[in-house]
């Protein structure tokens, strides 16, 4: 795969282009049980006709010990790691409505607000951020004037009981 046009497929009315080298090996119906890695060099994309390029990408989701999972991510930008119980597909939503409740200035600057979905699933895990320098990456969040560099944060977290 070398160049994808999402607003071309009626995928996307932001991005215009997604284009890297890009290896991926994964299975799954759903990103609830999404497993395999996918490493991706030299990605360039567009949104709202910003580029933004990144050198590397590489994403990592293994099954962990009793029914627990591993989650890997090492950029430019950053490098995290979650490592327990939790459903990817909810794990945006949890952190969204975690903020929301328990940090309103930040939800605030960062435009959240609550989502009103039902979170079933549990969200309980370690987490190990490291930021190096987020530049104006977040804009692909729609986080505009907002930047992050240098500092990791680590813990752990129970989202679905808000810990």
């Amino acid at each position: 795969m070398t160049n994808i046009d999402l607003i071309k497929l009626n995928l996307s009315k932001d991005y215009s282009k997604i284009q890297g080298n890009f290896d991926m090996s994964v299975e799954g119906s759903s990103l609830t049980d999404l497993i395999g890695s996918v490493d991706v060099k030299n990605l360039d994309v567009v949104f709202k006709d910003k580029p933004f390029d990144f050198g590397k990408l590489y994403l990592s989701s293994a099954p962990g010990q009793t029914g627990s999972r591993n989650l890997l991510l090492t950029s430019d930008i950053l490098n995290a790691s979650l490592d327990g119980t939790f459903d990817f597909a909810q794990l945006g939503g949890a952190v969204s409505n975690y903020i929301y409740n328990n940090h309103p200035l930040w939800a605030s600057k960062m435009n959240i607000v609550s989502l009103k979905q039902n979170l079933t699933n549990a969200q309980d895990f370690n987490y190990k951020i490291d930021v190096f320098d987020t530049k104006d990456y977040l804009e692909l969040a729609n986080l505009n004037d907002l930047q992050f560099k240098g500092f990791s944060i680590y813990g752990d977290s129970d989202l679905l009981n808000q810990k």
